[in-house]
């Protein structure tokens, strides 16, 4: 059990995070949601893990299935996305670096009472609107066909995709507007009307934000939403400290 719950644990944080905004308003911020507030309330409330972790969806709930996937805004190979790539060798050599500033504090000259912090700074910048495109497009085409394979395809399904790495960015006359929303894309929009057709909502989440959009009402949406947005890749950049302290 112990390892049930350690491999789908991707899936359970990103769906508490959800939740615990939702329900509780805590943590992330709800950017947009044109769904029915109980219904979304009850779907997120009663969802519970499939404790056969290869199988398909990741979580049930009474009358439907919740799916988690990742997409990307960098490119991807076989091997995955540039993003995790470059993330991975940025970790390791992160830990590389941390052990040799280990060893020259455990050698350096004794001054109690001293501490001084040490701070290693990585940016990842892989990141384009077409490429997140392609990653969308691939991804939901994989999931949605072993939702049509599965015996879940006439129950509710909500789709939860989780945006992997850097945001993308919203400009106007060059300038960074706001932070890309999926329910404004009408580029995507016409794209999910067409081909999702077994899937009730998508949850869109990305960093530290998160769209519920209910896809009865995606015509509405369409019509709203923009063409011709200039769409561009977001920066990561990650920091990691260690504070070392000499007593």
């Amino acid at each position: 059990m112990m390892m049930k719950n350690r491999l789908r644990q991707n899936e359970v944080d990103c769906l508490n995070k959800v939740k615990n905004s939702f329900i509780y308003f805590k943590g992330i911020k709800k950017e947009f949601d044109n769904s029915d507030h109980l219904t979304m309330e009850s779907i997120l409330n009663s969802a519970h893990q499939n404790e056969s972790h290869n199988d398909f969806p990741d979580f049930f709930f009474g009358g439907g299935i919740i799916e988690h996937f990742g997409v990307t805004a960098s490119d991807e190979t076989r091997k995955g996305s540039q993003y995790k790539i470059d993330d991975a060798y940025c970790q390791r050599e992160k830990d590389k670096h941390f052990k040799q500033l280990d060893k020259e504090f455990i050698e350096s000259p004794h001054h109690p009472g001293t501490m001084r912090t040490k701070m290693v700074e990585d940016t990842h910048k892989c990141f384009s609107y077409e490429s997140f495109i392609k990653s969308f497009k691939r991804n939901v085409e994989h999931h949605l066909d072993s939702l049509k394979k599965s015996k879940y395809v006439n129950e509710v399904v909500v789709f939860l995709i989780e945006q992997q790495g850097a945001s993308l960015g919203v400009y106007t006359n060059n300038i960074f507007n706001r932070f890309y929303m999926l329910s404004e894309d009408r580029n995507i929009l016409e794209y999910i009307k067409e081909t999702l057709t077994d899937v009730d909502y998508i949850i869109f989440i990305a960093t530290n934000r998160y769209e519920v959009i209910d896809l009865s009402k995606i015509d509405v949406l369409i019509r709203r939403a923009k063409t011709g947005l200039d769409i561009r890749g977001g920066r990561q950049k990650d920091v990691s400290l260690k504070l070392y302290i000499d007593i």
